[in-house]
């Protein structure tokens, strides 16, 4: 009984955010980290020559501000609320507060 109070409790505060009708918002936060971390780890990637990284950092920024555009919503807060409190690595952390604060001042 102890047992179940406790995970009602753990869920309700957003640690259970990917399940029910959130997991819409899958897709939309893994892609979200990955630009992300492109963004903040531009050269870890091979480029052609003569490849434009000031041009694609604003296009990689511009799909950033989309995609925090869809969490700008009870569910979204609360589902990128919910992984940030599951943790992770320091870069997908500083990634998913960022989604988070760029979610709660986007402007539709």
């Amino acid at each position: 009984m102890r047992i179940a109070s406790l995970a009602m409790v753990i869920c309700g505060i957003g640690a259970c955010a990917n399940s029910g009708g959130t997991k819409q918002y899958e897709p939309m936060y893994s892609r979200a980290i990955r630009l992300c971390v492109e963004h903040y780890l531009p050269n870890s990637m091979a480029r052609a020559e003569g490849f434009d990284l000031d041009k694609h950092q604003s296009e990689v920024q511009a799909q950033r501000n989309e995609l925090a555009a869809q969490f700008r919503n009870a569910a979204g807060i609360s589902y990128v609320q919910g992984r940030i409190a599951q943790g992770g690595e320091e870069l997908t952390m500083l990634c998913a507060n960022e989604l988070l604060n760029a979610a709660r001042s986007v402007r539709r």
